[in-house]
């Protein structure tokens, strides 16, 4: 058996979540083995994702900062604590403003010229 397989189920599910992170963040193979044998190691250890960061955490003090590049901007971070495997989602709040008639979306008049153009829209991409 190679040193770095997982010896327990939880190794096994410790081992996917590394290749979780993966999806998200640009690590080395030596970066990804300190994480695997961070949680390995510390079962009640929280790693905290952020959007260039990673920390790993025991009894409340961060113990590793480690410098990890997002691929994309699709999520806003992971929060990885025992068991629970948590991915933030990255949400857009878009505002509106109101009283525009020029086919933007408003809180007030102009949204039915919008539904309008979008029809128009959609008609004209079918007859393409």
């Amino acid at each position: 058996m190679k040193a770095n397989e997982p010896k327990s189920y939880a190794g096994i599910i410790n081992k996917k979540r590394c290749f979780e992170l993966l999806k998200y963040y640009d690590l080395s193979q030596k970066t990804f083995d300190l994480i695997l044998d961070f949680v390995n190691n510390n079962p009640d250890g929280i790693v905290e994702c952020g959007k260039s960061y990673i920390t790993l955490n025991k009894d409340g003090q961060v113990v590793q900062y480690i410098n990890a590049p997002m691929v994309g901007s699709i999520i806003d971070g992971i929060i990885w604590e025992g068991p629970k495997f948590t991915i933030i989602p990255h949400i857009v709040v878009h505002t509106y403003s109101g009283g525009s008639s020029s086919g933007d979306w408003s809180s007030g008049g102009g949204s039915s010229n919008n539904n309008n153009n979008n029809n128009n829209n959609n008609n004209n991409n079918n007859n393409r």
